[in-house]
């Protein structure tokens, strides 16, 4: 299955989807840069010189091509492609994971690293900044969150972050209460991965909601006996 990083820019995307890459094995894709090689122009041009519709269209296109494609890769979005199109249905049968950072953190690290994104060369200081990170997530978070997983970023460096990613994806353990068959398919999983569990118990411990997953674990149980009984 696919690992999908989202966010907004400047959150880690690229880094911590090559930091994945390297500990599994699974190949990485960065979409802006696959974009780039199929055009032969950078991100700023095809904005530039073609606007924002057609770039939408080719990012889109570009996103079903390579979700047809492939099906155990690392894929990085760009900030703005959960929010446009159908995009967000191309990737739910994937792992998603929306790399969330606070306005404040995410602000700080735009300015710190603005010389290599051409479209903040005039945000001089953070309140401007912080002004325009505001008014995007403001738009935009509605789209992030409905990743199947959201990492809270803002104390973690890239290495934990991944870590955690990695954790979440062996684990799948996020039911869908209206799927009896995704709570089963949950559930193999986890016997599947029953070794890698026993030896990270602790660690998954922390990082789950356990208490919640077994409730409802015994509420689907509870629902299949009753339908039977009847």
């Amino acid at each position: 299955m696919n690992i999908v990083l989202l966010g907004y820019m400047g959150c880690g995307k690229t880094t911590i989807g090559k930091i994945i890459s390297k500990v599994t094995g699974k190949r990485f894709i960065d979409l802006d840069s696959y974009i780039e090689s199929k055009t032969n122009q950078t991100i700023s041009d095809l904005f530039l010189l073609k606007g924002e519709i057609y770039f939408r269209k080719i990012e889109s296109d570009s996103l079903e091509l390579i979700m047809s494609k492939y099906d155990n890769i690392i894929l990085s979005l760009g900030g703005g492609t959960p929010c446009y199109s159908d995009n967000l249905a191309l990737i739910k049968n994937s792992k998603s994971f929306f790399l969330k950072y606070s306005i404040k953190v995410l602000s700080k690290r735009l300015i710190n690293n603005k010389s290599s994104r051409p479209i903040l060369s005039d945000f001089n200081n953070f309140n401007l900044m912080n002004d325009y990170v505001a008014k995007h997530l403001f738009e935009r978070n509605h789209y992030y969150n409905q990743a199947s997983n959201v990492i809270q970023c803002d104390l973690k460096n890239e290495e934990e972050i991944a870590n955690e990613i990695l954790n979440l994806s062996k684990a799948g353990l996020k039911f869908n209460l209206n799927d009896k068959n995704d709570i089963c398919k949950k559930i193999e999983e986890v016997y599947e991965n029953r070794t890698t569990f026993g030896a990270n118990a602790l660690d998954c411990a922390k990082k789950f909601d356990w208490s919640n997953i077994c409730k409802q674990v015994a509420q689907v149980y509870q629902e299949l006996l009753t339908s039977k009984e009847n």
